[in-house]
C-alpha cells in the first residue's frame, strides 16, 4: 500500500483535491487501474513507477501521465465531470466556430475578444447550455466535428497559444452536435 509523501500531500491540497478521489494503483497496470480509476470516479492514482523527471513524480492519472509535471492535465479532469456551461461561438472574420465549456459565458466571450482568440477578437456566443459532465460533452462534441476541426495559434500575453477547438462549419451544425451529445448523456 502507497503512503503519500508531504509534498504529495501539499500538491493535493493545493489543487483541492480530496483523497476521496486519490486511488492506490500498487501493483495494478494501467489498464487495470484505469478502469477501476474511470468507473469509481478517481483522479489521482498513487503507487505507481516514478515520472522521466528528475523530480521521480509518483501521482499520476487515469491514463499514467503524471499530473505533477503538467497540471494542466488535472484542470481537464476535474472539469471533465463538474457541471457548467457549454457554448458555441462564431468569429464572423474567421469564418470560424469554437466549441468550449465555461462557468460564466459572458466573461468567457469578453476574454475570448480580449485576447484575440484564435486571431479573432469578434467572438460571439451562438448557443450555451448547462450540463452536468461538461468537459465530457466538449470532448464528444470536438469528436462529432473532428472533420471540420482547424488549428489557429495566437499570441497570449507573451506567448504563442495552439488553438484546437476550432471548427470550420456553419453554427447550426456545431450546435446540432452539442446537442445530440448532450442528449446520449441524458439516457
Amino acid at each position: 500500500m502507497a503512503k503519500l509523501t508531504l509534498p504529495q500531500a501539499c500538491f493535493l491540497i493545493h489543487h483541492k483535491i480530496p483523497l476521496s478521489q486519490v486511488f492506490d494503483a500498487t501493483g495494478l497496470k494501467k489498464k487495470e487501474y484505469r478502469e477501476v480509476m474511470k468507473d469509481l470516479g478517481m483522479v489521482i492514482a498513487i503507487g505507481l513507477n516514478p515520472c522521466t523527471s528528475r523530480e521521480r513524480h509518483t501521482l499520476k492519472d487515469k491514463y499514467g501521465h503524471c499530473v505533477q509535471c503538467k497540471t494542466n492535465n488535472l484542470a481537464f479532469q476535474k472539469r471533465f465531470n463538474e457541471s457548467g456551461f457549454i457554448y458555441a461561438a462564431k468569429s464572423e472574420n474567421l469564418g470560424l466556430i469554437k466549441i468550449g465549456t465555461a462557468k460564466d459565458t459572458a466573461q468567457r466571450e469578453y476574454s475570448l475578444n480580449n485576447f484575440g482568440y484564435g486571431g479573432g477578437s469578434d467572438w460571439k456566443i451562438h448557443f450555451a447550455k448547462q450540463c452536468n459532465k461538461y468537459g465530457r460533452i466538449e470532448f464528444e462534441a470536438h469528436q462529432g466535428l473532428m472533420p471540420h476541426n482547424v488549428h489557429r495559434s495566437y499570441w497570449k500575453q507573451d506567448s504563442l497559444v495552439d488553438c484546437n477547438e476550432l471548427f470550420d462549419c456553419k453554427v447550426e451544425l456545431a450546435i446540432q452536435t452539442i446537442e445530440k451529445v448532450i442528449s446520449q448523456h441524458q439516457n
